[in-house]
């Protein structure tokens, strides 16, 4: 298999952290659904915001938001809503700061299959 000039530079392991289920409610308290954790290799880059040309389509907190643009040949996982739906892919970056897949972008091209994934941080609250 080829493998892209960009994803064979500077590629980083990244610990994927990915549900394995949906959160239910306990007695009327949310349990979060229990994660696997995936390692993968891949280039992260920064998000300029002045680039941001799909941030349009976002919430208005989220187009100020510190973003990373990450390229794998492993599929990534973006939310999905729904009674059969799953939580985004999230990961800790080298910043101490926890990133969760947002915008996604998968390229079947039979030689050069990758996927593209715009990345935010996520805000502690």
């Amino acid at each position: 298999m080829i493998t892209a000039p960009f994803l064979s530079l500077t590629q980083r392991q990244l610990a994927i952290t990915r549900a394995t289920g949906q959160d239910t409610y306990v007695n009327g308290r949310l349990v979060p659904a229990p994660t696997t954790t995936l390692n993968i290799w891949a280039t992260v880059t920064p998000y300029e915001l002045k680039h941001k040309e799909n941030t349009l389509f976002n919430e208005d907190g989220d187009r100020s938001r510190q973003a990373l643009k990450v390229y794998t040949q492993t599929p990534l996982r973006q939310r999905v809503d729904g009674p059969n739906g799953w939580a985004a892919d999230t990961f800790v970056w080298i910043d101490g700061w926890r990133y969760m897949v947002d915008d996604l972008a998968i390229y079947n091209m039979n030689i050069l299959n990758h996927c593209r994934a715009i990345c935010y941080r996520v805000e502690l609250i």
